[in-house]
């Protein structure tokens, strides 16, 4: 007869730390792809003060609004909280914005000029 082993917790730890390495990487994948983010905002928000800069005293009223919307918009999204954080090496953790500002005036923000309403039913 031959001898049996019980190899149940090394295949739960292989498996486990394949699934760290999994969210591990996810992790520097989202913060590759956040960085990438903002640098984006960066170049638009240097785009809107330059442009600022090019108009000229007549066109100043035509598009200071728009420019102020794209910059109020730009600033916003940089302080964005990504909708999932990982922990260091565990299950990642699911959090929600508690500003209920924020949505209320990027949907503002998106509909200013138009005839379009909005109608909010968000929770508290």
């Amino acid at each position: 007869m031959g001898n049996s082993i019980d190899i149940t917790e090394r295949k739960r730890a292989e498996e486990e730390l394949i699934r760290i390495k999994k969210l591990e990487s996810l992790g520097i994948f989202a913060s590759g792809i956040a960085h990438d983010f903002n640098n984006l905002l960066s170049v638009m928000l240097r785009n809107i003060f330059a442009a600022k800069l090019a108009i000229t005293d007549d066109q100043y009223e035509l598009w200071e609004r728009e420019l102020r919307v794209a910059r109020k918009s730009a600033c916003r999204q940089r302080n964005w909280p990504s909708p999932i954080t990982f922990a260091n090496g565990g299950e990642p953790i699911r959090k929600t914005d508690p500003s209920r500002s924020y949505w209320l005036n990027s949907v503002d923000l998106s509909l200013g000029g138009s005839n379009v309403r909005c109608e909010y039913s968000l929770p508290r």
